[in-house]
């Protein structure tokens, strides 16, 4: 129909009928110029389009698709969503699958990641509809791939359906030969296994990822390597190795892969690695300049428009208070993550927001609550398939504070024991060994020496432990607890040469919550 024609109609329609309405004069891309009307009721809509009949349907849908692709040209990717509807309602399944892609991708792009889940998800629907060739397997490797990374941000890193859609890309590469696709393939799963506490099998991806990335001398698969591989020592105890992997990653940056990277793995990659830097010094025992570089690197997470950075950002910030002892500056920054995270659909953060501001809550007093929250929030976070046994054995911590020792053993007893080492595994020794000596001291009696002999046995176990990780700030708080247990016992010097020589050693964070325990147990000791 002549164009003249046509908006004499839908004049007719608006003005008579009131059917549809005329929204504004708009442009496309070629400079063609057009009205554009909506239908003044969905239900208007639906009943015409269920007159329709099914090969009129995909006619008049091929027509406007083509349409569109004639108007838009170049910038057909714009309007890849309607387009990928278009073609699938004209039974044009191989477009439709493309544009589904795009569209994905474009979702992905601006961080609209539930809706490039869906998109994702209706381009791999409609690729069954196809015949199985490497074309296809090619669009599907694409589209696992494009999946994965709005999975990590909406369903947490150790979910299943992560392991799914990366496990299938990487299936799907030596089919293909697809080398290049490969690494993006790997690192999701070293994110997976990394999440899930799989350290191993994390371990082997990172090494993998460093030879492919060594052998191509390609800077972003170098540092996409460092990264992966740095975090995997990181939660396996070797802080010092990580931090050669992210110093290695920092001489390798150049903010021009930075964009690329963030769409290929979710997150600003100098944001990841400079959080997980900061708190790689922590554990080293430098609790100030953890802090200090973490909120130098969340005022530039800030800038960007990039919600899962940011999330993972303020959960940093918030964790490195709440080690500290900083309660309230804790809760301050658990409760922007609770509304951020949650204004985004980013549930991982919004259960860690929830366990931080139950262990605010019960550091306030308000011990029921606190512990119901933290307990609440566990449960949400495990959901997320993600393995984060701090957060078991701080709650525990708390229960034996409260009296409620043996409530501390049962969380102690759920966490899962890994047959290698972990980096938290010095605290929960020391936890344990802290709720031992609790149960084995009763009122004005010293009670069991039994148990007082095993919870001397877990101080001391801890201790060894973080020594031999060089984990300073774990090596305090075992010092701590063991010199307690060595002054009931009426070893007071000793106690007092051990906690001293550990206390020593420490150029910084004297205002930091351990630090001035370790103080006023040292005064004690004198």
């Amino acid at each position: 129909m002549d164009p003249a024609d046509v908006e004499e109609h839908l004049d007719a329609l608006d003005h008579l009928h009131a059917l549809v309405r005329m929204i504004r004069e708009q442009e496309f891309p070629d400079r063609t110029l057009t009205l554009h009307y909506r239908f003044v009721h969905v239900l208007y809509q639906n009943a015409f389009y269920a007159s329709v009949k099914p090969a009129r349907k995909a006619s008049w849908s091929a027509a406007v698709a083509q349409a569109l692709l004639g108007f838009y040209r170049e910038q057909s990717a714009d309007i890849a969503s309607e387009l990928a509807v278009l073609f699938e309602a004209a039974r044009d399944f191989s477009q439709s699958a493309d544009y589904f892609l795009r569209a994905a991708q474009n979702a992905t792009k601006v961080f609209a990641y539930n809706e490039a889940v869906l998109l994702a998800r209706r381009g791999l629907a409609i690729l069954t509809a196809l015949p199985k060739t490497p074309e296809l397997l090619h669009r599907e490797l694409m589209m696992q791939l494009t999946l994965g990374v709005p999975l990590l941000a909406t369903k947490g890193y150790g979910n299943a359906e992560v392991q799914e859609s990366y496990d299938r890309a990487r299936q799907l590469c030596p089919e293909l030969g697809e080398s290049p696709r490969l690494f993006p393939a790997l690192w999701g799963l070293a994110t997976f296994y990394t999440a899930r506490m799989e350290l191993r099998t994390a371990r082997e991806l990172g090494e993998q990822l460093l030879r492919l990335a060594e052998s191509s001398q390609d800077r972003t698969l170098l540092l996409g390597a460092h990264l992966s591989l740095g975090a995997a020592k990181y939660f396996s105890g070797e802080f010092r190795t990580a931090l050669e992997h992210f110093e290695q990653y920092r001489s390798l940056d150049d903010p021009q892969h930075r964009l690329a990277m963030t769409l290929r793995y979710g997150l600003e990659p100098g944001i990841l690695l400079r959080g997980f830097e900061a708190r790689t010094l922590w554990f080293l025992g430098y609790p100030d300049r953890c802090l200090i570089q973490l909120q130098e690197t969340l005022a530039l997470a800030r800038t960007l428009s990039d919600p899962p950075t940011l999330a993972f950002l303020i959960s940093m910030v918030a964790l490195a208070h709440q080690m500290r002892g900083e309660v309230e500056q804790s809760l301050k920054m658990a409760t922007e993550m609770i509304d951020y995270s949650t204004q985004h659909e980013l549930t991982l953060w919004v259960a860690e927001g929830g366990w931080l501001a139950g262990w605010a809550q019960a550091q306030r007093g308000n011990i029921e609550n606190g512990v119901e929250q933290m307990q609440r929030s566990l449960a949400d976070y495990g959901a997320t398939g993600t393995v984060y046994p701090y957060f078991q054995g701080q709650l525990a911590e708390i229960l034996g504070k409260a009296g409620r020792a043996e409530e501390g053993f049962k969380v102690l007893s759920e966490v899962t024991h890994f047959p290698y080492p972990t980096y938290w595994d010095a605290d929960l020794k020391r936890v344990e060994g802290d709720l031992l000596l609790m149960t084995a001291l009763t009122k004005g009696g010293k009670g069991p020496r039994s148990r007082i002999a095993d919870a001397e046995s877990r101080l001391q176990q801890a201790r060894c432990l973080a020594r031999g990780q060089s984990a300073k700030s774990l090596e305090l708080r075992s010092a701590i607890s063991l010199s307690k247990l060595w002054q009931i016992q009426g070893k007071t010097e000793e106690a007092r040469h051990m906690l001293s020589e550990t206390y020593s050693w420490f150029s910084e964070g004297f205002d930091t919550a351990d630090l001035k325990q370790a103080q006023t147990q040292l005064e004690q000791l004198s």
